[in-house]
């Protein structure tokens, strides 16, 4: 995010030195700021430190993800039998914070 927030204060700046004029259309800055923010965000995926086994444990109990989670829930959650990731199937509404918590508060 950081990286994305700078790009956009400096490279038209620096677009500006380079080019020795101006940009008139800063649409085709973007190009330029978005690579320099996914890079950012590559970095810090995979430079930074994982996150702890409870903290996922508790964010896939509380979110209940989809995509690649599936192999994180059988691996993380197989010694809790009465557990279920599809206790509330997605869409189905809940009536109170109670039950949308379930047995976890």
């Amino acid at each position: 995010m950081a990286s994305g927030i700078l790009s956009a204060m400096f490279v038209p700046g620096l677009a500006h030195l380079v080019l020795g004029h101006a940009v008139k259309n800063p649409l085709y800055l973007f190009p330029i700021i978005f690579g320099i923010s996914v890079i950012g965000c590559l970095l810090g995926t995979f430079l930074g430190k994982p996150e702890e086994e409870d903290t996922l444990k508790r964010f896939y109990r509380t979110v209940n993800p989809w995509g690649a989670w599936d192999p994180f829930a059988k691996r993380s959650f197989r010694k809790i039998p009465r557990f279920s990731p599809t206790q509330f199937p997605r869409g189905t509404p809940r009536t109170s914070w109670s039950e949308s918590c379930g047995n976890y508060v």
